[in-house]
């Protein structure tokens, strides 16, 4: 039955280069025991096309080579466990699809071929507005609201609002603190933020504006996250019109701060624990250097890294390729 396949085959690319004249096509009946074999060539000699039976057991193998003499086009009927492989390759990029793997590793393909409409793990955004919230001595949740990750990646939460207090002859400092968090009742330092009013101030009412964010990491699925606040001495802070968003980064192309990710677990107890040791001056120059290359070095770092991760899976899929034609 093979034998009858291959010689219509055979047959066909016969009948195709007849009007040419050109180049010739080679069949051989048994290569090695494992069936029979097509090889075509060009008017020079070059093989550019091959039909093989896999050399690794049952399936078949097809070939279409380039002008430098490689492959350009593969397909691997059998290239494990009855899997299957196609593969092509330029100058320029390789593509690879490989049903014996899945997920992300299923598909190689270049750089930014693929635009960000066509994929799942796309930038995303999910948000919640308020109207009024009374702030009380404990943590109280002004909003919350959870946004379901495609993958992991980073997850940029800010949280905004009108904070409002009403002094009525007090003789002490009156604070409030309000921020980003992963739980209800809890907040860590370095996503924080406290709002004061000092003893010395008029009588009155207090207006500012309000605004917290963080960067976190994100885990696949969903991921909730809670605005919330507390008064820590006084009485009357009020919030108005918060929101809370949150956007779904896939990646980074720089350097993403550790003491911004939301994963440090000390907390602020009171206003006595603020602290203030971290005040610091504005940043020099060489400060604001530093950073930038650093920045640029990391981006430039991950795409290295996923480079020559691409570079080991097409080095490790050729090599598996070229033992099972041998």
């Amino acid at each position: 039955m093979k034998k009858s396949v291959v010689t219509c085959v055979f047959y066909f690319c016969l009948n195709a280069l007849a009007f040419s004249q050109l180049g010739s096509i080679s069949l051989n009946e048994d290569v090695g025991g494992h069936g029979s074999e097509i090889l075509v060539t060009e008017e020079n000699g070059e093989i550019y096309l091959i039909i093989q039976p896999d050399f690794n057991g049952e399936g078949g193998y097809f070939q279409v080579n380039n002008g430098n003499g490689s492959h350009g086009f593969r397909v691997n009927g059998n290239f494990s466990n009855s899997n299957s492989l196609i593969s092509m390759q330029g100058t320029e990029s390789v593509s690879i699809f490989n049903t014996d793997e899945t997920g992300d590793a299923a598909v190689v393909l270049p750089i930014d071929a693929i635009n960000s409409s066509e994929i799942e793990n796309e930038a995303g955004v999910a948000n919640v507005t308020g109207v009024v919230t009374t702030l009380v001595d404990t943590f109280r949740t002004i909003l919350t609201q959870t946004i379901n990750a495609p993958t992991s990646g980073y997850i940029l939460a800010i949280a905004t609002a009108r904070m409002e207090c009403i002094k009525n002859q007090s003789m002490e400092d009156e604070w409030s603190q309000c921020g980003i968090s992963k739980s209800p009742t809890s907040i860590s330092t370095s996503l924080a933020r406290t709002w004061k009013i000092p003893a010395t101030a008029a009588n009155g009412g207090y207006e500012l504006p309000f605004s917290a964010s963080g960067i976190f990491l994100a885990n696949t699925g969903p991921n909730t996250f809670y605005f919330i606040g507390r008064e820590l001495e006084g009485d009357g802070f009020r919030l108005f019109n918060s929101n809370l968003s949150l956007m779904f980064i896939p990646t980074s192309y720089g350097s993403v701060t550790a003491s911004m990710r939301g994963e440090d677990s000390e907390l602020i107890n009171s206003v006595d624990e603020y602290d203030r040791s971290q005040i610091l001056d504005g940043m020099t120059v060489n400060e604001m250097e530093l950073i930038t290359k650093k920045s640029i070095l990391d981006n430039q770092l991950r795409m290295q890294k996923e480079i020559d991760e691409l570079k080991q899976l097409i080095n490790e899929i050729t090599l598996t390729q070229h033992q099972g034609q041998q």
